[in-house]
């Protein structure tokens, strides 16, 4: 409501007005008696629910519902310079068209701050740009088989999986192995099958050999980890694409 408002409806002049909400608002209020100390109270906030749903409705409304623009810039946001990755937002300008009429041109426009940090595009009028976007969607996304086809070659493929699986399987089983291997080693040495130089190399060859085992297992397993559940993929893709 405007403080013009606002004063005819407490009786106050703007001024007055202007004072109480530059200077006496506040969250401490202090009282000072003559000759002692002043003493101040802490104001408690009794909005504080009320100014927060003001605070969402304004950014919702600042990102919904905005009737300042002219256009919609639905690509605010999402389009960035292919050099310096800064985002592009949109923009008009108007012209007068025969001394009395308005016309716009809408672009999106390079936000970088300087401007001269970066030589990529600094404008893009906005049918071409939109365009060629939601074409690039449509054929993506709206032409199903071209759709599941970019699915299913962004896939693993399941013989690549089944044989990571297999590797990693056999690399468990030739852990075990070793491990038993050297378990026998003391039992080898009390028999004397072995002395104890043989014992120490051969119990060194298969430490190393496990300590290389140990690796390759740790990354075949980040890596089958790391990979898409490929029916679920699929799923959400549909989701996505309807």
């Amino acid at each position: 409501m405007p403080l013009v408002e606002i004063g005819k409806y407490l009786n106050m002049t703007t001024v007055n007005l202007l004072h109480i909400f530059k200077v006496s608002a506040s969250d401490k209020w202090t009282i000072q008696f003559k000759g002692e100390a002043p003493i101040i109270h802490t104001v408690p906030r009794l909005l504080d629910d009320v100014i927060q749903k003001l605070h969402e409705k304004i950014e919702f409304n600042r990102r919904n519902n905005r009737r300042d623009i002219v256009n919609k810039f639905v690509l605010s946001g999402f389009v960035r310079c292919e050099k310096c990755n800064s985002l592009f937002s949109g923009r008009s300008q108007r012209y007068l068209v025969n001394g009395s009429q308005y016309n716009y041109i809408s672009y999106y426009a390079h936000i970088t701050k300087p401007r001269s940090a970066c030589d990529g595009i600094s404008t893009k009028r906005l049918e071409k740009l939109e365009q060629a976007v939601f074409e690039t969607i449509f054929e993506n996304i709206g032409d199903e088989p071209r759709f599941q086809k970019a699915i299913k070659d962004s896939l693993p493929d399941f013989k690549m999986i089944k044989d990571l699986k297999n590797k990693i399987k056999d690399g468990e089983v030739r852990l075990k192995k070793i491990q038993k291997d050297i378990d026998k080693l003391a039992d080898a040495l009390l028999d004397g099958i072995l002395t104890k130089d043989t014992l120490k190399k051969k119990e060194r060859d298969l430490l190393d050999e496990k300590a290389s085992i140990n690796k390759t297992l740790e990354n075949d397993r980040n890596h089958l980890d790391s990979l898409p559940d490929i029916d679920e993929v699929k799923t959400k893709a549909d989701k996505i694409r309807q």
